[in-house]
């Protein structure tokens, strides 16, 4: 009985210690922080499926999946054996790899672990990491059911995959030094304008909003604007939606020498780079 003891006890410390290493594997992943936080509470269980709602008794209009209605809606559901998340997974190619994991009775969660835990480099794309890729697609996937739930249209599958590719991409290929941002307001040189640029971003509501301002050398007012976004992807389309704002409130007073000031120093590297960004959903510019 001892012996029996012993071995559970060892055998549980293990478990444990084991899934700690996962949990903060997460966050070493190499893609945008809200997609690591996404991973981690998938890790946890914490994704408010209906399954997880009900069992936390708040009161919703049942659990089957608002995508295919036939099933309960749990973590591996929603991310994996949903119809409409195969189709995806399909379309982007990985659905065998993903298939062999769901052989094994595991939960949504286990499997997340698993993805994360055996890494390596994805077949499909070059310089992309398995495990980056495919949560990605979990994000997406996810993101996409929410606007399912709020009755919002989302992609067919196979564009669905093309956006999860692209992010994917975009993130692997992006320079890793962040560049350094002086916050302090700077005079443009003689002759030119300044203008500041910012964006926000509602990620429980997909929308967005910029806002610009054009100052002369001295520091003085000359024009501003604002604007609302009904769709936005993610933080860095909103600041980039901003910086196109500012460009088009330039064009519009007539200025044709102008600098430029903005706190997103991804949307700062593509502009150094040329300009262009295959984004999810849309080019940028």
């Amino acid at each position: 009985m001892e012996l029996s003891v012993r071995k559970s006890v060892i055998s549980h410390s293990s478990r444990w210690y084991r899934a700690c290493s996962v949990w903060r594997q997460p966050w070493k992943l190499s893609c945008p922080s809200k997609i690591k936080i996404f991973a981690w509470k998938a890790l946890h269980g914490c994704l408010p499926c209906f399954v997880i709602l009900a069992n936390k008794h708040i009161p919703i209009d049942g659990v089957n999946c608002p995508r295919c209605l036939t099933e309960a809606e749990d973590i591996k559901h929603v991310l994996f054996t949903c119809s409409r998340a195969k189709d995806v997974w399909l379309a982007l190619g990985v659905w065998e790899e993903i298939e062999r994991m769901l052989m094994v009775d595991r939960s949504g969660s286990i499997v997340i672990e698993e993805i994360i835990r055996t890494g390596g480099l994805s077949k499909e794309f070059n310089n992309i990491g398995r495990s980056e890729l495919i949560i990605t697609g979990c994000w997406y996937i996810w993101w996409q059911r929410r606007r399912v739930v709020h009755g919002e249209d989302i992609q067919t599958p196979t564009r669905a995959a093309m956006s999860i590719a692209a992010i994917a991409t975009n993130n692997a290929l992006a320079p890793k030094a962040s560049a350094v941002i002086n916050k302090k307001w700077q005079k443009p040189v003689e002759g030119s304008l300044m203008i500041n640029v910012d964006g926000s971003f509602d990620e429980t509501r997909g929308i967005g909003s910029t806002g610009a301002v054009i100052r002369d050398t001295s520091g003085s007012f000359i024009a501003a604007s604002c604007s609302y976004i009904s769709h936005v992807l993610d933080a860095t389309m909103a600041e980039a939606s901003a910086l196109r704002d500012g460009l088009l409130l330039a064009q519009q007073i007539g200025c044709t020498r102008v600098q430029i000031q903005a706190d997103c120093s991804e949307v700062v590297d593509i502009m150094r780079d040329g300009g262009f960004f295959s984004h999810g959903v849309s080019c940028y510019f």
